[in-house]
């Protein structure tokens, strides 16, 4: 349907369907380039595009991987270290007492203005290594960065000095095996910056393997606090024995990292901010989205991908209250192994039940930390969020709204827990489908006829003109199927009335099962049935036509037993079940560009009334409104081709 392309200055878009337009945020385009939280619906899949990528080297996705938590790290021998500056008057002092006082000020003033205005904190991270790599001659550089929500360190940018050829590369995230825990380990519990002028000549560094394979000589290591709590660190290495640093350079760094931990917070902001807006530019769509539609399964489809796309999730569901229980009616990132992996029986039995009786959300950040449960393996994150979704539905009194479902949400893609403003738009979203869902039945009880469960005639005649429109302008084949149950009336006189309803009723249900979602299943009178299949030629037509003729035909009505009369089981031989077989005639009328809505129809009545004309239980097709039609009567032989033999 369409592509995503990267373009020397960003991504463009681009749709590939000329019959149908790609939209971007809701308007139909072409081409177009794509900017930071752009909404892209290509056919039926909604996508968000976000300029916040991951790690630069595609060999390296598992996040876990590329995480160092705090907690263990190996224990250190280090002892050479220097207490962190705590504000300006601090660097200022030590400036003092350097002879190069100048100098320094001018440095500092120098990296100040390189970092200062980088607001994207992975170019914040490059731009800081850069500085530092050249201000310090470094062998290698390296900057980590502290992710709150997991607490985790991710290193975030290095540069590098090859030995033998002497040049400068980006080596992109650092591995894991490249860091020294041993080293990080001291500063972040100290919140101190570290120095060590040679490590291969200390017994007290030889235990830590990456500073042995490094060829480790002369180090620094320097966090960036700010407001007395660490966010990051940065670490300069020479593997010269010419090049050891000192107190000097010590002192020189931790002032740099002042300023970068001032710039870092500022980029965290400026995050923060931007994934604000996204939320509300992508939340206030959604909601929109949501509320235009009147059917139920696309206002649910709606809801699980705009849960999944907004909280950056990777698995969203909707369980609906049915008869007292609960039922999973739409579901985003669940494999059918993983649907059979769930007993039906515990499907929201505990979690979405004490959410639909409490009427509050239920915010899990940890579930084997909060509820001492064991890590559930269908799941790749341990925190899940859970809201109920209220509407006051036809049943209820007026005012009197409850929960008539739940919304679940977990996996996030960074493997993050859910936090309380995911909780405050997962409740905004599951606000809006309660009033959408309230709203839809409604519309349901307008339109559906309710004997059957399909629609009533107004209503098929609402979609056929829709229909023909868009078939016309898109230059797409519609079809339109009249359905007849054959020798209805006879079973109304044998069996009475209520059977006769229960029979239309199968009837209802079969066709809507036999068809394609997107097509229209009415009830066009009495026992007529009409359905409309958009973007169908004939022989597709006619196969699903077949496929439903079929199944009446295989199918039997059984009748339930307060329908069972003694004057009715004098009609069934002794030992026979209580079942009714029913066939039907179906006729097709195929579009031309000069029909309309009454020709159209009258395609398919002529096709059906020539196949009950031609013995009934048979397909015909109406291509004109001339005397002739083509039948399409039995089975696809072995190529897949429909037989057009008229006497077949």
């Amino acid at each position: 349907h369409g592509e995503i392309r990267r373009q020397p200055n960003g991504f463009l878009v681009r749709s590939l369907d000329k019959k149908r337009t790609l939209l971007l945020n809701g308007e139909a385009v072409r081409e177009a380039e794509l900017s930071h939280g752009d909404w892209i619906t290509i056919a039926d899949t909604a996508l968000v595009f976000s300029e916040d990528g991951g790690s630069p080297d595609p060999t390296r996705t598992d996040l876990e991987i590329q995480a160092i938590d705090p907690d263990e790290l190996l224990t250190s021998q280090i002892r050479s270290r220097q207490p962190q500056f705590q504000d300006a008057e601090s660097v200022i002092e030590t400036l003092d007492l350097q002879t190069n006082t100048d100098q320094r000020l001018a440095t500092l003033f120098k990296v100040s203005h390189a970092i200062g205005e980088v607001l994207e904190k992975k170019r914040l991270m490059t731009k800081i290594v850069d500085v530092v790599f050249d201000l310090f001659r470094a062998d290698r550089c390296f900057a980590m960065v502290l992710d709150e929500s997991k607490r985790k360190l991710r290193p975030m940018a290095s540069k590098a000095r090859d030995q033998e050829s002497g040049k400068i590369s980006h080596e992109g995230v650092p591995h894991t095996s490249q860091i020294s825990r041993t080293i990080l380990r001291e500063v972040l519990q100290g919140r101190e910056a570290v120095l060590c002028t040679d490590a291969q000549d200390d017994a007290r560094f030889l235990s830590g393997q990456s500073i042995v394979d490094q060829g480790l000589r002369s180090f620094m290591c320097v966090p960036f606090v700010h407001r007395g709590k660490v966010t990051g660190l940065i670490q300069v290495n020479s593997s010269s024995e010419a090049r050891p640093y000192d107190e000097d350079d010590l002192a020189l760094l931790s002032a740099v990292s002042m300023q970068a931990a001032v710039a870092l917070e500022n980029a965290h902001a400026y995050q923060k901010r931007r994934e604000h807006n996204f939320t509300l530019r992508h939340l206030n769509r959604a909601t929109q989205r949501i509320s235009s539609y009147l059917e139920r399964h696309k206002i649910l489809e709606e809801m699980v991908k705009a849960s999944g796309a907004i909280l950056r999730c990777t698995k969203a569901s909707v369980l609906l209250l049915e008869n007292g229980r609960l039922k999973l009616d739409m579901a985003m990132g669940f494999t059918r192994e993983l649907k059979a992996s769930i007993p039906k029986a515990e499907m929201g039995q505990r979690f979405c039940r004490q959410v639909i009786k409490s009427g509050k959300p239920l915010l899990v950040s940890d579930i084997e930390k909060e509820l001492g449960d064991p890590s559930n393996p269908r799941y790749r994150t341990k925190s899940f969020l859970i809201v109920p979704v209220t509407s006051r539905t036809s049943s209820q009194e007026e005012g009197d709204i409850a929960p008539c479902g739940v919304v679940c949400v977990t996996d996030k893609l960074d493997g993050s827990s859910f936090d309380g403003n995911d909780s405050e738009v997962l409740s905004i979203l599951a606000g809006q489908t309660g009033i959408a869902l309230a709203n839809a039945e409604l519309y349901e009880r307008a339109t559906v006829d309710t004997l059957t469960n399909v629609f009533v005639r107004r209503h098929f005649f609402q979609r056929l003109d829709d229909a023909i429109s868009r078939a016309k302008s898109r230059q797409e084949p519609l079809a339109v199927l009249m359905v007849d149950v054959d020798h209805f009336k006879k079973t109304n006189d044998t069996y009475g009335h209520p059977v006769g309803d229960r029979v239309l009723s199968k009837i209802g249900s079969i066709l809507k099962k036999a068809v394609r979602p997107d097509d229209t299943v009415a009830r066009y009178g009495g026992e007529e049935f009409t359905v409309i299949l958009p973007n169908t030629d004939p022989a597709l037509a006619a196969k699903i036509a077949e496929r439903v003729r079929g199944t009446f035909e295989s199918e039997q009505v059984r009748l339930p037993s307060d329908l069972i009369t003694t004057e009715l089981r004098h009609k069934f031989q002794p030992g026979e079940q209580f079942k009714v077989s029913k066939t039907a005639s179906i006729g097709i009328g195929i579009i031309e560009p000069s029909d309309g809505r009454e020709s159209l129809i009258k395609k398919a009545d002529m096709a059906c009334y020539s196949a009950k004309k031609n013995g009934r239980n048979r397909v015909e097709v109406c291509n004109d409104l001339g005397e002739g039609t083509d039948s399409w009567r039995g089975r696809l032989d072995e190529t897949g081709a429909l037989s057009t033999d008229p006497g077949a």
